[in-house]
């Protein structure tokens, strides 16, 4: 049954890149041709066929044309899901290169959740290279408000609070 699935998962991938290859040409549109090759290289990451996939991005540079920020975001937050940290490092860095601006923050919050855990922030300059984390001041205020506002962390503070009154 898994190696079924396996070939029919192959059978469609090969059949959207031969489509590509076929019909790429009938693409007038700089905006479809660039979609397109974003299309084809999110299916290619999104079946875990990064060598492929990577093949696929040098074939598009040798032709003049570059990857879009959607199609560098799937890789580096591929990379960074399997903790490939130094991989996905080398990407935003060419990212930053080719657009001159980092991909959207849904693709860099596990590249900061692996910095964050190993304590390497500071080493890398993470905050130099991708900017602060848009979710950094709520992470810091939830440790601090979130007790007073439950019922649980407000419990003692009322009984102590009940025995003042019956005094």
């Amino acid at each position: 049954m898994m190696n079924n699935l396996r070939y029919r998962i192959l059978f469609h991938l090969l059949q959207g890149i031969s489509f590509y290859s076929i019909h790429r040409v009938c693409l007038r549109s700089s905006n479809l041709v660039v979609l397109s090759d974003r299309v084809i290289f999110q299916l290619l990451v999104g079946s875990k066929r990064i060598s492929r996939a990577l093949q696929f991005k040098e074939k598009i540079e040798s032709e003049g044309r570059i990857l879009d920020l959607p199609s560098y975001g799937s890789i580096i937050s591929h990379n960074a899901a399997r903790g490939q940290l130094g991989s996905a490092l080398m990407l935003i860095r060419e990212c930053i290169q080719v657009h001159g601006e980092v991909p959207g923050e849904q693709s860099l919050k596990d590249v900061r959740q692996i910095c964050r855990k190993l304590e390497i922030s500071e080493e890398i300059g993470i905050e130099k290279l991708i900017g602060n984390d848009p979710r950094g001041w709520y992470k810091k205020g939830e440790r601090v408000h979130k007790r007073e506002k439950s019922r649980r962390g407000n419990r003692l503070i009322n009984g102590v609070r009940n025995t003042l009154l019956r005094i």
